[in-house]
């Protein structure tokens, strides 16, 4: 399942109000709110992350009474698009249908498998990353997909 469009606006992450307290203070000389909220957030994660070695996001969705503080995703369209199955890999390709064998050693520096194994794993992660690109880019631009045709970026896998 691929999200298209319309997941990023059910929540306000904020994680983005360092960047709009800098801008905001390089074109006025007083210290505003956004950069004190921003400094007590970042303060707060900061201290999360290193004592509970959890990075915690700080978000608003809506609530029953609120519509613009809670913790309900918002009422936004999205659209989800279900492409056609992959198939998993043949117990040839696994050598042998042992499961609990199965142990894939790749270099993270590299991307580069360290044994059949991660062969196997780059292979088909390959495999569902293309179909993945293939969903999006037969989608993005449908006339159904109103939240796509709005969007402000498009795809980015992160590897």
């Amino acid at each position: 399942m691929l999200p298209l469009s319309g997941e990023t606006n059910l929540y306000t992450l904020y994680d983005d109000l360092e960047d709009i307290a800098h801008e905001n203070n390089s074109t006025s000389s007083n210290i505003s709110p956004l950069s004190i909220a921003s400094s007590l957030f970042s303060s707060f994660q900061k201290f999360a992350r290193e004592t509970f070695g959890v990075a915690v996001p700080i978000f608003a969705g809506r609530s029953v009474f609120f519509k613009s503080l809670g913790v309900m995703p918002r009422r936004r369209p999205v659209v989800v698009v279900v492409g056609k199955p992959i198939p998993p890999p043949t117990c040839e390709e696994l050598g042998g249908c042992k499961m609990t064998e199965f142990s894939p050693k790749i270099d993270r520096a590299t991307d580069q498998p360290l044994n059949e194994h991660g062969k196997v794993l780059i292979k088909w992660h390959a495999k569902y990353v293309h179909a993945l690109e293939e969903l999006y880019h037969d989608y993005k631009d449908a006339p159904w997909n109103s939240p796509g045709n709005k969007r402000e970026q498009s795809l980015c896998i992160v590897r």
